[in-house]
């Protein structure tokens, strides 16, 4: 008893990032972003947050080396 159903699009969250690159040594950069995520609980923290549906803000910081 198997049925085909449509979900109505809803937004799961928005991002907003700002990264900087410097220039290390000949052509190696390096980079820092840090970027702040506004959304509804993912599944990483389902099981913290089950009973919960209200949009919540994760912060996130990205160093990265670039050859």
């Amino acid at each position: 008893s198997a049925s085909v159903g449509r979900v109505k699009p809803e937004i799961a969250g928005i991002i907003s990032s700002v990264v900087l690159e410097q220039d290390i040594w000949n052509s190696m950069y390096m980079s820092f972003a840090l970027r702040a995520n506004y959304a509804r609980p993912n599944y990483q923290v389902w099981l913290a947050f089950s009973v919960q549906d209200k949009w919540l803000l994760y912060p996130d910081l990205q160093i990265s080396f670039l050859f």
